[in-house]
Parts: structure tokens; C-alpha cells; sequence
């Protein structure tokens, strides 16, 4: 009868142990995924907010932030499309348009400058 106590015993104690080593598994796979979304989140401060540079030093700031935004198609096609028309219809998608392309494409508009149709106007 002790013989299958025991049994028992190095059974449940395989059990536990293969638990412990699965949450261990999964709070190390936790931690890797916050370290990666960090990681992630530093690198998107670091970069403009539309993810790519123009590589032209000659260009205002403006120009850069609005050129990154024309060049980025993670907000859907440019031709076509005024800056303003892309960035709402990015917004009404949930794309997460970044709203200081808003405020630029608004002050050139408001000062009458050029630079509210897009890099692509007149182009394609």
C-alpha cells in the first residue's frame, strides 16, 4: 500500500512542478513582451511621428513632418487626396493620424501657404 502512496506522491509532485515551470514560462514571455513594447515605444519618440525621415536637410520642419506623413502609407494612399482629406480619413479609420500633422496642415491653410495638397500634387 505505501508503494502506491508514493506513487501518488512523485506524481502530484511532477504535476506542481510542471505547473511552476509553466507560469514561469509565461511571466518570462510577459516580461520579453513588455520589454519589446518599450523598446518600441522609444524608438517611435526618437523617430518623427509619421516614421520616416526625409533625408533633405534643406526642408523647414514643417516640411519634414509633413513629407514623413505623405511618404508613410501606413495612412493609406496619398494621390488623390488633399493632406487634410488623408489625415481625416486615416482618423475615421482608427489609423491614429498624429495630430501635429493636424495643427501643421491647419496653419498652412490658414497662412495661405502652399504645402496643404500633398508631396504627389502635380507630380502623378
Amino acid at each position: 500500500m505505501m508503494l502506491g502512496q508514493e506513487r501518488l506522491r512523485l506524481k502530484h509532485e511532477k504535476k506542481t512542478e510542471a505547473r511552476i515551470n509553466t507560469n514561469t514560462t509565461q511571466q518570462n514571455k510577459h516580461h520579453q513582451q513588455q520589454h519589446q513594447h518599450q523598446q518600441q515605444h522609444q524608438q517611435q519618440q526618437e523617430h518623427p511621428p509619421c516614421g520616416y525621415e526625409p533625408e533633405d536637410e534643406s526642408l523647414d520642419r514643417e516640411e519634414r513632418l509633413l513629407r514623413s506623413f505623405d511618404l508613410n502609407s501606413r495612412f493609406g494612399p496619398c494621390t488623390g487626396l488633399s493632406r487634410m482629406e488623408r489625415w481625416e480619413r486615416a482618423k475615421g479609420l482608427g489609423l491614429e493620424p498624429p495630430e501635429e500633422v493636424k495643427s501643421t496642415i491647419l496653419g498652412l491653410l490658414e497662412g495661405g501657404k502652399r504645402g496643404s495638397k500633398g508631396l504627389w500634387e502635380g507630380r502623378v
